[in-house]
């Protein structure tokens, strides 16, 4: 049976005919399914004359069964697959990478089943410590690394009441966890402290730092590697990764916790001293956006990105204590602003979601009055440089955080700030710009905006000149939704001012022609409706005819009609009759 197995594994990984491969694999995985799997897998990796990728396949089975299958088991043999486990990641520690993380995950999966009383006095991680500590460094740090990066996963399959049980586990073997991943920073190897800061983090994220001290992690050695790492282009990803976990740690509803402040008045300043190095990131990218350099690689953006992300945890966990605008909070806000100006889309919306939670703060009432003045600069700043300093298309991402703003700020400053691009494009049109600055106008379109409104009538007057031939129909689109969208502030402009029936007469035929653009047709058609719903009254005695003759001639066409013209309903017109 186990020869036959391993002629069936090499026909999985050799055979050129894919039917036969297609076959062989569904026998394979039923055989996976099987209780006999428990033992022949055991066998084979126990046999030092298998091929590698039976050892593989089979520790892959392992795997699999001990994630989800465990109660499959007699409990009396639960310990002698643990001892055999052992042994086979002892004699695999220095082979077959793929081999070894796999027998890594089972025997993690293996403390989501078993209790930590059975692993002895202090649980799995005491345990895997003293059996691997009597090995050499070579066999034992690679085994110990990956095996604390995965106790705690959420794959096994348990019943509810163990998985409780679990987590109060983690979170009891946090302090021992962090001591024995302490003691390998010492050893030697170019990969080495990067693992140890990657299991540093996954400890972190499990425990959430419950049970853990603050200033006894302020000055724990993990806690200097991880804001040394933050310096080495070759553990920053790692060193990140930890520092974020540590600042999440330190967080209580928007502000640091009073125990964690030794070790907050050390992450803050580590994280702050990265502005030079993301300045310089950000002027390259500016460079290359410019044409100017080429292109930087990959790395260096992933670095970038870490960066942001950074500055991002720092801001989100205490934005609480930013929306004070005291002195010593605002350095988290001068370096997202700095993140909203990058070039990038996929960078600067990192530091949405913050601007978004100083607004909730700023507004719900709990930060008090003296709060929004000091944040009043920086928001307008974000809102300027989020929707005009980067090129993306993620303009739902771009109008949310205008409409932050003007909650924040309210609808004047929000609204001079995006009509500022508009006012700069006298000498040298571009389309871009203007379609963006329209898209963001739009978004603050429920804002209580006055009738009448000097700033928006000259926007509204502006659409009518705006050339509308350097693109291919994205303005004459964002045009159309904007002016949908404002129709019940033009039917308020209308009842109180005697140039809003001009207005409205101006925005009409605009649509009208819009009409006419198959990339435009279904927008103009709906601020059409929209227009007709709020304005009808003051549209029957000048327009009830020519619209008349639109429906008639858009029902005329039948299938033929441009896209979106549908949309103009015999109930839009009865909307101006009455």
């Amino acid at each position: 049976m186990q020869q036959q197995l391993v002629d069936a594994i090499h026909t999985l990984y050799h055979n050129a005919d894919p039917q036969v491969k297609k076959q062989t694999g569904s026998q394979l995985e039923a055989w996976q399914q099987s209780e006999s799997a428990w033992s022949l897998s055991d066998a084979i990796l126990h046999d030092s004359s298998s091929i590698m990728e039976a050892q593989y396949f089979c520790a892959q089975t392992l795997r699999t069964k001990v994630q989800r299958d465990f109660e499959e088991l007699p409990a009396q043999a639960a310990d002698a697959l643990r001892a055999s486990l052992l042994d086979l990641l002892i004699r695999f520690a220095s082979g077959a990478t793929a081999v070894r993380t796999q027998l890594c995950l089972a025997i993690a999966a293996m403390a989501a089943h078993i209790p930590s009383k059975q692993w002895g006095q202090g649980g799995v991680v005491m345990w895997l410590a003293e059996n691997l500590g009597r090995q050499s460094q070579e066999v034992a740090l690679p085994c110990m690394l990956e095996l604390l990066t995965e106790v705690g996963s959420y794959r096994p399959a348990v019943r509810p009441e163990r998985r409780r049980q679990m987590q109060q586990e983690v979170v009891d073997a946090a302090p021992h966890a962090l001591q024995v991943l302490a003691s390998c920073l010492n050893q030697k190897g170019g990969h080495v402290r990067g693992q140890v800061l990657h299991a540093f983090a996954a400890w972190l994220k499990l425990s959430a730092g419950a049970g853990l001290d603050g200033p006894a992690l302020a000055s724990h050695p993990l806690t200097k590697a991880a804001m040394e790492g933050l310096k080495s282009t070759d553990t920053f990803e790692d060193a990140s990764d930890a520092v974020c976990e540590l600042v999440l740690c330190t967080s209580s509803r928007g502000s640091p916790e009073p125990q964690m402040m030794p070790l907050v008045q050390l992450l803050v300043p580590a994280v702050m001293a990265l502005r030079p190095r993301f300045a310089a990131a950000a002027q390259q990218a500016q460079q290359a956006e410019d044409g100017n350099v080429e292109v930087y690689d990959e790395d260096d953006i992933e670095a970038v990105k870490g960066m942001a992300r950074l500055f991002a945890e720092l801001g989100e966990s205490y934005t609480a204590l930013i929306a004070t605008a005291s002195p010593d909070s605002m350095q988290p806000v001068d370096a997202l602003l700095e993140v909203a100006a990058y070039p990038d889309q996929a960078i600067s919306s990192i530091s949405f979601n913050f601007w978004h939670r100083l607004m909730r703060q700023l507004t719900s009432g709990f930060s008090g009055p003296e709060a929004a003045p000091g944040a009043n600069q920086e928001t307008i700043a974000s809102a300027h440089n989020a929707m005009f300093g980067a090129q993306g298309d993620n303009n739902c991402n771009k109008a949310n955080t205008i409409s932050t703003v003007a909650h924040v700020l309210g609808w004047q400053p929000t609204l001079q700030l995006l009509l500022r691009p508009l006012q700069q494009l006298a000498t040298t049109f571009d389309w871009r710009v203007a379609e963006a600055s329209l898209y963001c106008v739009r978004s603050i379109c429920r804002q209580n905006i006055p009738a009448a409104e000097p700033l928006l009538m000259s926007l509204f007057s502006s659409l009518l000149s705006m050339p509308t031939d350097h693109d291919a129909g994205t303005l004459q689109y964002t045009v159309a939704m904007m002016i949908g969208s404002y129709a019940a502030w033009l039917a308020f402009t209308v009842r109180v001012e005697q140039r809003g029936q001009l207005l409205v007469s101006q925005m009409l035929q605009l649509l009208l022609r819009s009409l006419e653009h198959s990339e435009s047709a279904g927008a103009a058609a709906t601020a059409i409706r929209h227009i007709c719903h709020s304005c009808g009254k003051y549209l029957a005695a000048s327009h009830l005819d020519a619209l008349m003759q639109l429906y008639q001639k858009v029902q005329g066409q039948g299938a033929a009609a441009p896209a979106g013209s549908h949309k103009l309903l015999e109930q839009d017109v009865q909307a101006v009759g009455l």
